[in-house]
């Protein structure tokens, strides 16, 4: 399975490891831990290839990098729901994201990786 598959797969994870979410609509978010903007740093991971890193900007883009191809994405978040536009191809849902996000979450995807982030 490719690196860029495996990440998409651990972020649609997300839908099977948050619970409810709630909140209103941004395009993009601000600076408050209640969205999913800023730095999120891998702290731990069961296995697979997981990014080091992902960024979510305030003006709706973003980044990954580390242990996958780095890459750039656009972003819009409604409510409980994220979606990224990666400029490499492909998007990505993920759903359900709690509010707030808070600064620690941990991840599951499709194939059972476990992935731990916590806010830079």
């Amino acid at each position: 399975m490719g690196k860029k598959l495996m990440f998409v797969l651990f972020l649609i994870g997300l839908i099977f490891i948050f619970g409810c979410g709630g909140g209103g609509s941004s395009s993009g978010g601000g600076s408050s831990p209640s969205t999913v903007v800023g730095t999120w740093n891998l702290v731990s991971s069961t296995g697979g290839t997981m990014p080091q890193q992902v960024i979510f900007n305030s003006d709706g883009t973003g980044s990954i990098s580390g242990g996958v191809p780095s890459d750039t994405f656009t972003w819009t978040q409604q409510g409980s729901q994220v979606i990224m536009t990666f400029q490499r191809g492909g998007t990505t849902t993920i759903s359900n994201l709690p509010s707030p996000v808070g600064n620690t979450v941990t991840l599951v995807n499709s194939s059972g990786v476990r992935a731990t982030y916590t806010r830079a």
